[in-house]
């Protein structure tokens, strides 16, 4: 059994969709539960995160490219074209209210908190305003529910729904690399930066690994044993931990990595 302190944790920082900050929970128990959605959960996540890029795509980003944008005509042209969903009509999560704070306009598909203010942050804002971490977070989370309903196969969805879900669940990872993020080997999460061994951008790792492996290296714990003696210890690090705790629910372009780095 894998330890629970190296698995991959959702709402580890903030929902990537409305900002909300829940309690975090396993990756394997959230999905679970989307394996199980109603078709309204999911289509009300289509529509929000389909508004979601529209505010990206009509943003004034100094990161963002053109290669970027088609993508997220890409990810638009995807929701249009699942048929058990149509129409599907964008609606933006958020609403600005002031320079600190924005609305979460209803309750949220991802975190299910309800509607309400939401505070501002460094790497979360309105859709428009998103910073390139804060897109691919959202790029990144939506594919990983998709794959939760996917695997499932649920009995609302026809075989033509599901091939058009994981089109869209594609898009939303090629958007990811169009984004200019760099790619963690070992969950699939994209990020300005990963952490390592000098070559990194190959083999490193994200925030959120370096975080749920076991953190810094050099964290300490402090102990007395049983004669009285201070004892000082290391903290425990595996950064590969996560993902490799949970190859087995992680999409096949990063689990197949991560099962073949294992063995």
């Amino acid at each position: 059994m894998a330890c629970t302190e190296f698995q991959i944790y959702m709402f580890h920082f903030r929902c990537p969709l409305c900002g909300a900050e829940p309690e975090r929970v396993l990756l394997r128990d959230y999905l679970a539960v989307w394996a199980d959605a109603p078709v309204e959960r999911v289509s009300s996540l289509l529509s929000l995160l389909a508004g979601a890029v529209v505010g990206m795509r009509g943003g004034q980003h100094r990161w963002t490219t053109k290669k970027f944008g088609k993508a997220c005509d890409g990810i638009l042209d995807a929701v249009a074209r699942i048929p058990d969903f149509q129409p599907i009509t964008p609606v933006s999560p958020l609403r600005r209210i002031d320079a600190r704070s924005f609305e979460s306009v209803c309750q949220c598909p991802v975190c299910l908190q309800p509607p309400g203010i939401r505070v501002g942050g460094r790497y979360f804002t309105t859709w428009p305003n998103a910073c390139a971490v804060q897109t691919a977070n959202l790029l990144y989370e939506v594919g990983l529910v998709l794959w939760a309903v996917l695997c499932r196969l649920p009995d609302w969805a026809s075989g033509h729904t599901l091939e058009a879900m994981n089109r869209l669940r594609k898009a939303l990872r090629q958007a990811g690399h169009d984004s200019g993020l760099l790619e963690c080997s070992h969950c699939g999460r994209f990020g300005t930066c990963l952490y390592g061994d000098p070559t990194s951008e190959r083999n490193g790792f994200c925030r959120w690994c370096l975080d749920m492996g076991g953190g810094l290296s050099v964290s300490l714990s402090l102990n007395f044993d049983a004669d009285g003696r201070l004892t000082v210890q290391c903290g425990a690090t595996d950064y590969e931990a996560p993902g490799r705790n949970a190859w087995d629910i992680l999409p096949p372009e990063i689990a197949n990595r991560e099962n073949t780095n294992a063995a």
